[in-house]
C-alpha cells in the first residue's frame, strides 16, 4: 500500500513539474481573454474527485486525483464566453456500477457556456472575475462512457496581461 501511494504522489509531483514547464513555454505567448483578444487556451493542472459521491466521503482531498486540462475559451459577448475542455488523469479509482473500485486513467471532455461578471458587474479587465458555468460533457474510464451536466463556480485572477490564475470547483450531474 505503502508503494503504491508513493509511486501516485511521484506521478503527481511529475504531473505537476509537466504543467508548470507547459506554462512557463506559453508564458509570453498566452493572452488574456477580452474582447480585444476573444480567445483563450488554457493548461492547468486539475484534482478530480469521482468517489465522493459514490462513498459520500466529501471532501476529503487526499482522495484527488491529478490531471491536466487543456481548454479553449471564446469571447461571446460581455456576460458570456464559449469553453471547450479535455482532461486526463493518468491514475484514479474508478468506482464501477458494481460498487468495485478499479485503478484506471480517465478521459474528460465538455463544453460549456460561462456566465461571467467582467463587462457586467465588474470592468471587463477587472483583476477578480467570478463566474458561473453549465453545459454538458463526458468521461470514460474501465470503458465506461458516462455523460453529464456540469455546474461550475470559478473566479479568475488577472495576474498580468498574459497570465491569470483560475480557481473553479464543478459538481457532474450523471445523465447516462
Amino acid at each position: 500500500m505503502m508503494l503504491y501511494m508513493f509511486q501516485k504522489s511521484s506521478n503527481t509531483i511529475r504531473l505537476i513539474l509537466l504543467t508548470l514547464g507547459a506554462v512557463a513555454m506559453c508564458w509570453s505567448s498566452a493572452k488574456a481573454q477580452s474582447k480585444n483578444s476573444p480567445f483563450m487556451a488554457e493548461l492547468s493542472v486539475s484534482f478530480l474527485d469521482y468517489r465522493a459521491l459514490q462513498t459520500r466521503d466529501f471532501f476529503q482531498y487526499k482522495q484527488f486525483d491529478p490531471g491536466i486540462t487543456m481548454a479553449g475559451h471564446a469571447y461571446l459577448g460581455k456576460a458570456l464566453n464559449l469553453s471547450i475542455h479535455t482532461a486526463f488523469v493518468p491514475e484514479t479509482d474508478w468506482l464501477t456500477e458494481e460498487g468495485q473500485i478499479k485503478a484506471t486513467s480517465l478521459l474528460d471532455a465538455g463544453a460549456a457556456i460561462q456566465l461571467k461578471s467582467n463587462g457586467t458587474i465588474f470592468e471587463e479587465d477587472a483583476l477578480f472575475a467570478p463566474y458561473l458555468a453549465t453545459g454538458f460533457g463526458l468521461n470514460s474510464a474501465s470503458n465506461n462512457l458516462r455523460f453529464y451536466v456540469p455546474a461550475t463556480f470559478g473566479i479568475r485572477l488577472q495576474v498580468s496581461e498574459n497570465f491569470s490564475l483560475n480557481f473553479a470547483a464543478t459538481y457532474k450531474q450523471r445523465i447516462a
